[in-house]
C-alpha cells in the first residue's frame, strides 16, 4: 500500500520534486527528497478523519527518530495518513506537533497483526485539526 500511496502523492501533491521510497527496510522513514523525510500510514476502514475524537495515532518511538533524522539530514519531517474510507491524505509537519501528550498502552507488537503479541507502546495522537489535506 506504501508504493500506491507514494504514486498518488508524487502525481497530485508532490509534481516538482517526487519523493522515492527508502531503500533500507530499517529506515524510521518510509519515502524521501531533499526536502522531506516522511512516514506514510494507511487507515483502513472504518476508520476516518472524525475517528478517535478527530485524531490519528504516533508512536513516540517513530516521531523521535523521524525528529532526529530530520535534523541531521537537514529535512523536514512528514507524517502523512491515508483513511482508505474517504481516500483522504493528511499531513502533519512534525517540528509543528510539540505539544503531544504521550501516553503508554498496551498494543499489538505490528500494525496489521503479523505479531499479534501485546507489548507496551508509548505513542500520542495527532489531531486532524493541526494536519493539512493534502489530498
Amino acid at each position: 500500500m506504501q508504493n500506491k500511496m507514494m504514486e498518488i502523492l508524487n502525481e497530485k501533491f508532490f509534481k516538482d520534486e517526487p519523493v522515492e521510497m527508502a531503500t533500507d527496510k530499517y529506515s524510521c522513514f518510509d519515502c524521501f527528497n531533499s526536502k522531506y523525510i516522511i512516514e506514510l500510514k494507511n487507515r483502513k476502514p472504518p476508520y476516518g478523519p472524525t475517528s478517535f475524537n478527530g485524531t490519528t495515532m504516533i508512536e513516540k518511538k517513530k516521531y523521535d527518530s523521524l525528529l532526529e533524522n530530520a535534523k541531521k539530514t537537514n529535512r523536514t519531517p512528514l507524517y502523512i495518513v491515508m483513511f482508505q474510507i474517504n481516500g483522504e491524505f493528511y499531513l502533519w509537519n512534525l517540528f509543528k506537533q510539540n505539544n503531544i501528550f504521550w501516553n503508554t498502552e498496551s498494543r499489538p507488537a505490528t500494525t496489521d497483526f503479523e505479531n499479534n503479541n501485546m507489548i507496551n507502546k508509548i505513542s500520542g495522537d495527532l489531531s486532524i485539526k493541526d494536519a493539512v489535506k493534502i489530498i
